[in-house]
């Protein structure tokens, strides 16, 4: 289930395709589950920003978007 099998006596083979189609999915929920679990009201240095940049109230962080951030992002993927 795996991805890891005996093809010759003695000798393992390991599929690392199998492997990440049976752990990927694992992890996600794991994920899920501790982010749904944890209390970010208690982490220090906690934003109340979601994914997309606006807070909780509403607002965009001005930073989020900004020219800088934008160049940082197209160097880092090479555009």
């Amino acid at each position: 289930a795996w991805g890891v099998e005996e093809l010759l006596p003695g000798r393992l083979h390991f599929d690392p395709g199998v492997f990440v189609e049976q752990l990927f999915p694992r992890v996600l929920t794991m994920l899920d589950h501790i982010m749904a679990n944890s209390q970010t009201a208690e982490v220090e240095y906690a934003s109340s920003q979601t994914a997309d940049g606006a807070s909780t109230d509403g607002q965009l962080d001005p930073g989020t978007f900004s020219p800088q951030n934008r160049d940082g992002i197209r160097w880092q993927l090479g555009l």
